[in-house]
């Protein structure tokens, strides 16, 4: 319930302030704002690609489901395919990963976004860490 009152109150009144609109001309029902945060629960999208999701929402009414898949949104949870990418990101950045095992922990945070970047910001935050983790030992 506190996420839904988060959403209304800060993304959808932020919406509706910059077009200045209200409720009566708003293209986005209810059903539409809950499969959207259900998308963001589930995994399906992340908080952010949500944010973006819920404007063209807001501007076209279209259905959460059809944005992500029309301009393929979708965040990838793929344990196989995201250990291909974080071996990659770290044969590419030999040099930080030799700081890290040294030591220089803070180096996971940059070797993180070399696999977010590799994935285009599509691949599942958790997925990255816990993998980024297992191959970094």
């Amino acid at each position: 319930m506190r996420t839904v009152y988060a959403w209304v109150t800060g993304e959808l009144f932020a919406l509706m302030n910059a077009a200045g609109s209200g409720f009566e001309s708003l293209k986005i029902r209810p059903q539409a704002l809950a499969d959207l945060l259900k998308m963001i629960a589930d995994g399906q999208i992340n908080p952010n690609t949500g944010k973006s999701v819920l404007a063209e929402m807001f501007a076209s009414g279209s259905p959460a489901a059809e944005i992500v898949t029309a301009k393929g949104l979708a965040q990838v949870s793929d344990t196989g395919f995201i250990a291909q990418i974080v071996s990659q990101a770290l044969a590419e950045n030999a040099g930080e990963v030799a700081s890290y095992r040294a030591g220089k922990t803070s180096v996971a945070n940059f070797l993180f976004g070399q696999v977010m970047r590799k994935a285009g910001g599509k691949a599942n935050p958790q997925v990255i860490r816990s993998e980024l983790e297992k191959q970094l030992k």
